[in-house]
This record gives C-alpha cells, sequence and structure tokens, in this order.
C-alpha cells in the first residue's frame, strides 16, 4: 500500500497482562498496532468485521467482537475481555471507540479500557500512531505514501486512591497523549485542555 511501519521498541516494565491503548485515526491502525505491540494481545473491534469474507472467520477465533449499537453488546464485550485479562492475557482497545473525525487531535476516550485496568488492577501501556490519518484518511481526505512511526509512550497505573479511578486513569492517558501526538506536529481539536 505504500505504507512503511516504523516500530519503535519498548521493553515492558510490567511481565503480567495489560490494556494496550492507542490513538485511532485511521483504518491502517490494526495491523500497525500488532506490529507495534510490546507483546501479544488480543483486539476489541467493531462486530461489522465478523461480515468480512475469511478475515470475518479469524478475527472471531482470535478477536473480541463489539457490537457498539447496543449497551448490552459493549457490556457482553468488556466482559470477555475481563475474562481474557483475567486468563493471562493483554487487550487492545482504542478508547476513542471508533475513528474520530480528522478535524479532532484526539477524540473523546470512552471508559471500558480504563475500567478494565481499574477493575483488574493492570496498566494501561500508552501507544501513539503517528501520520496514518495522512497516509490513509477518511473518504475525500488527502492520503499519501511514506512511513508512519508508533511509539509505546509509557506504562500508565490506575490511582485507587483518586476520588474517581476509571476518570483519573482516562484524563491522564487523554491528555499524555494528546500532548504526545502535538509534540509531533499534529493538530486539531481535544475533549480535554492540555495547559500548555
Amino acid at each position: 500500500m505504500g505504507i512503511i511501519p516504523r516500530s519503535r521498541k519498548y521493553e515492558l516494565k510490567h511481565k503480567g497482562p495489560y490494556v494496550l491503548a492507542a490513538n485511532h485515526s485511521s483504518d491502517i491502525d490494526i495491523p500497525l498496532t500488532f506490529l507495534a505491540s510490546p507483546s501479544p494481545v488480543v483486539f476489541m473491534g467493531k462486530a461489522e468485521l465478523l461480515k468480512l469474507p475469511l478475515f470475518g472467520y479469524f478475527f472471531k477465533q482470535t478477536s473480541i467482537a463489539v457490537d457498539r449499537s447496543s449497551f448490552r453488546g459493549r457490556k457482553q464485550a468488556l466482559l470477555e475481555a475481563d475474562q481474557r485479562i483475567k486468563d493471562g492475557f493483554s487487550v487492545c482497545i482504542y478508547p476513542e471507540g471508533g475513528i474520530p473525525p480528522q478535524k479532532h487531535l484526539v477524540g473523546p476516550f470512552r471508559a471500558g479500557a480504563f475500567k478494565l485496568a481499574v477493575d483488574n488492577h493492570v496498566p494501561i501501556v500508552l501507544m501513539s500512531i503517528y501520520q496514518s490519518k495522512f497516509r490513509l484518511g477518511d473518504w475525500g481526505e488527502p492520503s499519501s505514501l511514506g512511513p508512519v512511526d508508533t511509539a509505546v509512550i509509557g506504562e500508565f497505573w490506575p490511582n485507587l486512591k483518586a476520588k474517581n479511578p476509571i476518570q483519573d486513569l482516562s484524563d491522564r492517558c487523554y491528555l499524555a497523549l494528546a500532548k504526545d501526538l502535538k509534540s509531533w506536529g499534529h493538530e486539531g481539536k481535544v475533549a480535554l485542555p492540555l495547559n500548555e
């Protein structure tokens, strides 16, 4: 496709399961995340992927499908992800819940990834994916050939003493990701003030 993945290596400090969270700005983010992940992860993805010929079969065997149109479907997917973590597997969730409009630097986060981390007392391993929306953007947006860099920017542990540990973890990860993307020259709307 003319896209050159460039993953910065990261040595995990935590040796158990974790929740991998990354920004989501293009359809190429899934293979890029797969290549850059510090260890194998189970992906959580939209249930519509099950309808794809052949890919849908493999997706069903290896990933967690989320029916984003219903509360019950989202809850069931989180219960399955919770069980995978308890079984010792790491789980990848894009906390924006889908690809936000390109005018966003980072879309608002949903709580699922952070609830999983708090409930299981595991870290969020936070990854930045740079340039992907410029390489393969939304329909009608300009696209280009070239490299896409990825980097794990840290391990974020829940603060169980916080007034709302889920929101606290979400906000810390959101700000770290948004500031990191901004330092790479990305621009756009944010859901939280960056205080810079």
